[in-house]
């Protein structure tokens, strides 16, 4: 049961850490490709990278939930709970954002 409990664990570390290097990798990536849409003007440069921040914000959620996992306690459940509190507000209102503007494109 403790080699087990050992896997678990190592594995939970394992993609604790694929989730930040993807949370990582997706705002770099969203950062160059909205900034070649420049051209395109700001506000389209803007909903390009708010779009891969959405997505970030989920791979960071991600990771701290598996990070909670690992080594539970009440206060790093509250301390969880506060945070995916957070980036699901800010996802929240990012996505309706983006929703709205691709409704309403600016001119």
């Amino acid at each position: 049961m403790d080699a087990l409990h050992t896997a678990a664990n190592a594995l939970a570390e394992l993609l604790e850490i694929g989730f930040q290097n993807l949370w990582a990798i997706t705002v770099l990536v969203g950062f160059v490709l909205a900034l070649r849409g420049l051209r395109q003007g700001t506000q389209a440069m803007r909903l390009e990278f708010a779009r891969y921040l959405a997505l970030s914000l989920e791979f960071l959620l991600a990771s701290d939930v598996l990070a909670t996992l690992r080594a539970p306690s009440w206060q790093d459940i509250a301390q969880l709970a506060a945070v995916a509190a957070i980036r699901t507000g800010l996802d929240f209102y990012l996505s309706r954002e983006l929703e709205k503007e691709v409704r309403q494109p600016a001119l």
